[in-house]
């Protein structure tokens, strides 16, 4: 098998006993060390920022109903032993939704040093490290100066994306996604 040079394995903060989890938003597939979860939680359960606030179209919240989070690119949140989490969601072109598609069943909420926090999917599935992914370093035509992905993953017949749970905070969390990121 051919491969180019600069595909090389990559270092990410995982261990190689770790386990992973995989991600499933319609059609893409994140791959995420399980030490950074949380937990998982039926999305029935997120409170969503339009259910807050009674609107139809516009997610706008007066004060007294503004949840605790960071950004305002936030869905909604969800209350877990008295603490609100801030929940996300992205659609298959990874950018903020503002209706939440039915597929998106599952809230996975990351364990970050500055936060926890959720984001929607439609499938959740763990895989042993022992499986033998490959995890390489993105192709160079494919790396850009804020890429927030840190490998990739050849699995059966589909591409996995590494990411780590700060990245997916940072990217959505971050008032500038699609200038920064394309």
């Amino acid at each position: 098998m051919l491969q180019h040079p600069d595909f090389n394995p990559v270092d990410i903060n995982a261990d190689v006993n770790d386990c992973y989890i995989v991600i499933r938003i319609d059609t893409l597939l994140f791959l995420v060390p399980q030490t950074q979860v949380y937990a998982l939680e039926p999305a029935f359960d997120v409170e969503y920022l339009k259910d807050i606030c009674n609107l139809e179209d516009e997610i706008e919240c007066d004060d007294s109903l503004a949840i605790n989070v960071n950004s305002s690119k936030a869905l909604g949140q969800l209350q877990i032993d008295d603490q609100d989490y801030p929940i996300y969601g992205l659609s298959a072109d990874l950018k903020p939704i503002s209706k939440v598609p039915e597929t998106r069943r599952i809230c996975v909420l990351f364990n970050t040093p500055s936060q926890v926090f959720g984001l929607l999917a439609d499938q959740v599935v763990l895989l042993e490290f022992q499986e033998e992914l490959n995890i390489r370093k993105l192709p160079i035509c494919m790396q850009t100066g804020n890429s927030r992905i840190r490998g990739l993953v050849l699995k059966d017949q589909d591409v996995l994306c590494v990411i780590e749970a700060i990245d997916i905070l940072a990217y959505c969390t971050n008032p500038v996604i699609e200038e920064q990121y394309g």
